[in-house]
């Protein structure tokens, strides 16, 4: 089995946990918008990405994320990977 990277288990939370279609999990999909995450979907995103890429973000730290290139980006950040 191969192992998912960072990116990879990010798309597959938002695909398995919370319902984005796969087609709109594109760089530029803005996540409040396009993919229609409303708050507490962003909240349970953040806590199962501390959870599944063993990173640590904080709530103000998704603040400032508008598109999943900008989530995939924090998280690469924040691993150093």
């Amino acid at each position: 089995m191969t192992e998912l990277t960072q990116e990879g288990r990010v798309l597959s939370l938002l695909e398995n946990t919370l319902a984005c279609p796969e087609e709109l999990l594109v760089p530029s999909a803005t996540l409040r918008d396009e993919l229609g995450l409303s708050e507490l979907d962003v909240e349970t995103l953040r806590l199962l990405i501390n959870r599944d890429c063993n990173v640590v973000l904080e709530k103000t730290d998704m603040a400032a994320v508008g598109t999943l290139e900008d989530l995939h980006d924090l998280v690469r950040e924040k691993t150093g990977k």
